[in-house]
């Protein structure tokens, strides 16, 4: 593998016959499709993504996050931000992020993405083949997954 780079403006990766090209994203929502297209890669083959769902915090604010990530295998869940690098850090990424970790905190927001995650297991139920668990135990392990 090699990476060529042209000046401040092309960066290229080389892999054996195949090149990729950066190049900036013309707004979020192609960052997210990117993101949705290739969530098995980014959060494991075993993963599902879950769509966006508004989400609240104890005092009632809400935010929807671009979406939900499960690995039920890895008993680990993301919350999926796309964000451009336009868009400050501190003043925008932040106090955003803050409140969405803060509502999926919260119990009905973890019912609310279990719900989403049950939805996602029943249109992809080949994805459990791989993954020790009993179809019935999928609400219980839901739940151990959420309280991380």
């Amino acid at each position: 593998m090699s990476e060529l780079t042209t000046g401040d403006k092309c960066n290229m990766l080389i892999f054996k016959e195949n090149k990729f090209i950066q190049t900036p994203f013309i707004n979020e929502e192609e960052l997210e499709n990117v993101v949705i297209n290739n969530y098995e890669y980014i959060f494991g083959p075993n993963s599902f993504y879950l769509p966006k769902k508004l989400i609240k915090t104890s005092e009632g604010t809400g935010t929807i996050p671009d979406g939900f990530a499960i690995d039920l295998e890895k008993k680990k869940w993301f919350i999926v931000e796309a964000e451009l690098l336009k868009h400050s850090v501190w003043s925008h990424i932040a106090p955003q992020i803050s409140k969405q970790i803060i509502a999926s905190q919260q119990s009905d927001s973890k019912k609310a993405i279990a719900l989403l995650a049950i939805e996602a297991i029943k249109n992809e139920p080949e994805k459990l083949e791989d993954i020790d668990i009993d179809v019935y135990e999928i609400g219980l392990l839901l739940n151990e997954i959420l309280e991380k």
